[in-house]
């Protein structure tokens, strides 16, 4: 499987442009709470005036919706790519297996039957490919996630926090645990 990954190689610009409109979707996401919040108190508060509660939330609502906007853009952008890139990730991987079973001798082709060879080239690389563009979402979008909702929840309530921290490291331990337990 890992292996696999040189056929990257190609592509590795296009990955990091991923990762980066991924890390923008999750900051953006991120940022909606917090300006809704603010929005919140603002027009909630005795101590502002109608038109500084009006100004607020004309204010944090556009903020609201330029940051719906950049993540929707960021998401479509993403989600593009990704599926490009995977794509062009399994035509190579393909057509390097279609290289390499070339090269068999007819001992070495007696050892296969056509059956698991089409399996191979079709139902192996179509996983790998998802594998891939799935790999390329979560790798960026889940710590960037955890950790903004973690100092979030500390600027909100630190006694809160700590008990989110612990939750989110007995996750993390449990999860590497499986994928310890499941991996080959």
């Amino acid at each position: 499987m890992i292996k696999s990954f040189r056929f990257l190689k190609p592509y590795f610009g296009w990955v990091i442009l991923i990762f980066i409109l991924v890390a923008l979707r999750a900051v953006m996401t991120l940022a909606l709470p917090a300006l809704l919040g603010e929005l919140i108190n603002d027009i909630t508060s005795s101590s502002l005036t109608e038109t500084e509660k009006y100004q607020s939330l004309m204010t944090n609502g556009l903020l609201m919706l330029g940051s719906t906007i950049i993540g929707i853009v960021a998401i479509l952008f993403s989600g593009y790519l990704e599926s490009r890139v995977s794509s062009a990730y399994g035509i190579d991987l393909r057509n390097a297996l279609y290289s390499k079973v070339q090269t068999f001798s007819l001992n070495e082709m007696d050892k296969f039957t056509t059956s698991s060879l089409i399996t191979l080239t079709t139902n192996d690389i179509q996983s790998l490919q998802m594998m891939l563009a799935q790999l390329m979402r979560s790798v960026i979008m889940a710590p960037i996630m955890a950790v903004g909702g973690i100092v979030m929840a500390f600027v909100l309530s630190p006694n809160l926090t700590v008990f989110l921290f612990i939750s989110v490291a007995v996750i993390i331990l449990f999860l590497t645990i499986l994928l310890l337990v499941v991996m080959p």
